[in-house]
């Protein structure tokens, strides 16, 4: 108590004079034992010890407490039941001890040596795990090199729960664990990597929950009523605390949007509840977990798994080619298919279709020429001409707008895997393969690819005949 006292005091100075800040004051209690309290994790000690620890640990600098005898100490001269008399000349009670002067003062702020663990054992917490702490400077580097071991989130809390067990048994070797991970280490490590992450991505809400603040306008958080548990977990607090839903349900544990923790969350829960949309599966999170941008997160994840997007593949498109020379040049029917007709003079369709014989003589244009002057044959012959006239005049103009496929695409690359389209198979049955070559066209936009099959054949398909896959960069 007398160091939460100091603490406090503290706090007020710097609050009362801002001249002075925390690198200018110092702590020295004549306890070893609270010292090794201050110095050890909260989580070590039973709740009384536990929340004055964790109170002087956020009110002052751990290392400035400092370790003084009890011989040396002006505080301990008053509970010895001095007289007056012996007080006014006693100079450790006026001035302080005479090293407190001296120009070679030096720290000490470990007593782990002197203590045992018979002394301290009557405040320890049963079933405690330890908790990785880490420094500001590290912490990012450290999480994302945690995270980085695997993506998967059960194993990364199986490991996580081994190094804790390790970590215990070192410490505590007169009580080993063995065998598979209880169901204790695993909530307890999921809690402390779940903690690191939220003191790194919401420090500021964390700092202002702790002072008794309210959490900013301008926070993601501020609709949320969040609030800090007694495992230091961010929770949302919500308008639900009267249901009758399970404590997870009333108040889910906070995560951070675009997270890889959050990504490794939302995949468990896609492949667990066996690859479920991207409502559906924001419905089973919300359960336990509050991803911030939810919904955002869920589409994301759906969006990169593999067996969604075979079972419901999206085709690859690319931006509409401009169209061929044959197709907005007036010319005769079939003349430029590659049907040939026999060479007997019979009437066919095609003397009505281009209104002369398949190998007659061009007729010369006739447009500017007064119909009172021209045959029946020609009249005939102006009336195709202007038909022409008005195709080229009304109708090409219409084909300026691209109506479909309209944006350059280029995610077709090679190595890329895909599923080819065939219509007369289901989605599920569809072949893959990976892209081996690229053709592109005269607008220099990938219009066709080679795709290499398992078994070594080439197919060569239309760029909008193929789905590609999701896979990791």
């Amino acid at each position: 108590m007398g160091a939460l006292v100091s603490a406090r005091l503290a706090e007020y100075l710097q609050k009362t004079f801002p001249w002075i800040t925390s690198d200018h004051i110092f702590f020295w209690p004549d306890s070893q034992i609270t010292l090794y309290w201050i110095n050890g994790d909260p989580l070590r000690w039973k709740v009384f010890v536990r929340n004055r620890v964790r109170e002087i640990q956020e009110k002052t600098n751990r290392g400035h407490w400092n370790y003084c005898r009890g011989k040396t100490s002006p505080a301990d001269k008053s509970t010895r039941g001095l007289s007056i008399h012996v007080l006014v000349q006693d100079d450790v009670w006026w001035h302080g001890p005479d090293w407190l002067t001296s120009q070679n003062l030096s720290f000490n702020n470990s007593a782990d040596s002197e203590i045992n663990e018979t002394d301290i054992a009557d405040e320890l917490t049963k079933n405690y795990v330890p908790v990785m702490t880490v420094t500001e400077h590290c912490r990012n580097d450290f999480i994302d090199n945690l995270l980085s071991i695997t993506n998967d989130y059960t194993k990364l809390i199986r490991i996580i729960s081994y190094v804790f067990r390790f970590t215990a048994n070192c410490r505590f070797p007169e009580s080993k664990k063995f065998g598979p991970v209880k169901a204790d280490e695993r909530v307890c490590a999921e809690n402390s990597l779940i903690r690191m992450v939220q003191e790194g991505k919401f420090r500021e809400e964390i700092r202002d929950l702790k002072r008794g603040k309210g959490v900013s306008n301008k926070s993601k958080l501020s609709s949320l009523n969040i609030f800090i548990d007694e495992n230091g977990i961010l929770k949302v607090g919500g308008r639900l605390k009267h249901s009758k839903l399970n404590v997870y349900s009333k108040h889910p544990i906070v995560l951070p949007t675009n997270h890889i923790l959050t990504t490794n969350i939302l995949v468990y829960y896609h492949k667990k509840y066996l690859h479920l949309g991207a409502q559906a599966l924001l419905y089973q999170v919300r359960q336990k977990f509050w991803p911030i941008n939810g919904k955002h997160n869920c589409k994301k994840v759906i969006f990169k798994c593999i067996t969604c997007a075979k079972n419901k593949p999206v085709l690859t498109s690319q931006i509409m080619g401009d169209l061929p020379t044959d197709r907005v040049t007036p010319n005769h029917v079939f003349n430029v298919t590659g049907i040939e007709f026999d060479d007997f003079e019979t009437l066919s369709p095609g003397h009505f279709l281009i209104g002369r014989p398949i190998n007659g003589i061009v007729e010369p244009l006739l447009s500017e020429i007064k119909e009172t002057r021209l045959s029946k044959w020609q009249k005939i012959t102006k009336f195709s001409q202007s038909v022409w006239k008005v195709w080229k005049r009304d109708y090409l103009c219409n084909l300026q707008q691209w109506y479909k496929w309209k944006f350059k695409v280029n995610d077709a690359k090679v190595g890329t895997l895909v599923l080819i389209k065939n219509e007369n198979l289901p989605r599920t049955k569809w072949l893959w393969g990976r892209i081996s070559e690229l053709f592109h066209g005269k607008d220099n936009q990938i219009r066709v690819v080679n795709i290499k099959l398992p078994n070594g054949t080439v197919l060569k398909r239309n760029v909008r005949d193929v789905a590609i896959l999701p896979t990791e960069n």
